[in-house]
């Protein structure tokens, strides 16, 4: 009798599958299966999407910060960021000035992005712009605290200035030792434009430029 039960049990099963419904999603056996199934059945569109949310979310954060009294060094990182960010190889949350940057303190920037990018130049005898004087300060404080609020966190340093002052880089000099001291990574070297040299400042700054994308 038991025999006979599991034979009539084995018959319903196989008559059942061989009932279903056209257009019914096959019972596939095997991951492999059932992925080829998935992405054969997803529209192009929404693959489209998954695969760029996902490079989304690996993209680097970078903030750009900028030291400015002329304006030469806010228009030229400016223009570069919006190369960068149209290229897709950083995600630039902001572009700010020194003192927006000090605002919301060091570890804070350095909580919310993978890197920091600099241009800024030197004021009078090689201070900090106007607009600069807050962050280098902070870096100041925080170096001489022995703290490193930027551990795990990188940096890019372009300077601009005037050579006719012999502190024309003193600011740029000054920013990329402290970050370093405060615990980030230099990931290219610091490039000194030199207004005077007009030419050879505009073949460094797109060398800097490209090393940062």
């Amino acid at each position: 009798l038991a025999s006979v039960l599991l034979a009539a049990s084995k018959l319903e099963r196989s008559s059942a599958i061989k009932r279903c419904p056209r257009g019914t999603q096959p019972v596939l056996h095997n991951s492999t299966e059932e992925s080829a199934a998935i992405r054969k059945s997803e529209p192009p569109c929404k693959r489209e999407t998954h695969r760029c949310n996902k490079q989304q979310a690996k993209m680097p954060k970078a903030l750009v910060v900028f030291g400015s009294e002329s304006g030469t060094a806010e228009k030229a990182i400016k223009e570069l960021a919006a190369k960068w960010k149209a290229a897709g190889a950083w995600q630039v949350v902001d572009v700010i000035d020194g003192n927006a940057a000090a605002k919301q303190g060091l570890e804070t920037l350095a909580a919310n992005h993978d890197a920091i990018i600099i241009a800024t130049s030197s004021f009078r005898q090689g201070d900090a712009p106007y607009n600069y004087d807050d962050f280098l300060g902070a870096l100041y404080r925080a170096t001489f605290k022995a703290e490193s609020p930027f551990q795990g966190c990188q940096h890019a340093v372009l300077g601009f200035g005037d050579s006719h002052f012999d502190t024309y880089m003193n600011c740029p000099r000054l920013t990329d030792s402290l970050l370093e001291k405060c615990g980030s990574r230099r990931m290219v070297k610091r490039a000194e434009i030199d207004v005077r040299e007009k030419d050879r400042g505009e073949k460094d700054k797109a060398t800097w430029a490209a090393a940062v994308d």
